[in-house]
């Protein structure tokens, strides 16, 4: 069974939400003192299931966690455009994905570890596609 709770840590970060054993477990919003904000599910004090982190840097993720981590399907916005949708796993892209730059171009394909990787394309700022694949970071053009 989860309690509802309010705390307040030594470093100024508040938790409000339901607890199980004096850590966050269940639903919750987790504030840090620099000001970034978890809303989101919570196991024995860890981010896990659906979830949205907010970093002061303007950096948001939505989706979903395992251990702490980003892993699953989910999106990442940077403040100054651009941004990630699709899989992850441990933290980095994985899987299938669009990773979107500032000006508008695009990356759909594979990611492994966080790299690019196998086949995708490339949709350019001004619509033009490209397609080949990413074999130890560097794109072969299909013929």
């Amino acid at each position: 069974m989860t309690d509802q709770e309010r705390i307040e840590y030594e470093n100024g970060t508040t938790y409000v939400g339901e607890t199980k054993g004096s850590l966050p477990h269940g639903k919750g919003i987790l504030n840090d003192v620099d000001g970034g904000r978890y809303e989101g599910e919570f196991v024995e004090g860890k981010f896990e299931g659906y979830g949205v982190l907010s970093q002061t840097s303007g950096v948001t993720y939505s989706g979903q966690f395992v251990d702490g981590k980003f892993n699953g399907h989910g999106s990442l916005e940077n403040p100054g455009g651009g941004g990630y949708e699709g899989g992850f796993k441990d933290g980095k892209f994985h899987g299938r994905g669009v990773l979107t730059q500032p000006d508008s171009s695009k990356f759909e394909g594979g990611f492994e570890h966080g790299e690019m990787k196998g086949a995708g394309t490339i949709i350019l700022a001004d619509g033009n596609q490209v397609k080949g694949s990413f074999e130890d970071g560097t794109f072969i053009e299909d013929k």
